[in-house]
């Protein structure tokens, strides 16, 4: 592995340490994670996923079988929540 050198002139030791560090944060937001947004699905998409009416949906999200979350003026849920639901529903059904 070659090694190289730099030769650093007339630069303050406060213009070297702001440079390094900018250059780390650079390098390590390449490599985290990005966070994204948590994604919704509409009470139509949430149903059919289900199997089940809008009408028993209703019925499920108001007796706390599936957290909805309010955005804006729509009802939407988390896939992931639907997932977990979806999996309850199937405990002790029969696979034959």
């Amino acid at each position: 592995m070659e090694k190289k050198r730099i030769l650093l002139e007339q630069i303050s030791a406060e213009e070297f340490s702001e440079f390094t560090a900018n250059r780390v944060i650079e390098k390590l937001k390449q490599h985290l994670p990005h966070p994204e947004k948590p994604k919704y699905i509409s009470r139509k998409e949430a149903a059919k996923q289900l199997g089940i009416s809008l009408v028993t949906l209703h019925k499920w999200t108001r007796n706390g079988i599936l957290p909805s979350h309010r955005i804006a003026s729509r009802i939407m849920y988390k896939p992931e929540e639907v997932d977990m639901a979806v999996k309850k529903r199937n405990i002790g059904k029969d696979i034959s």
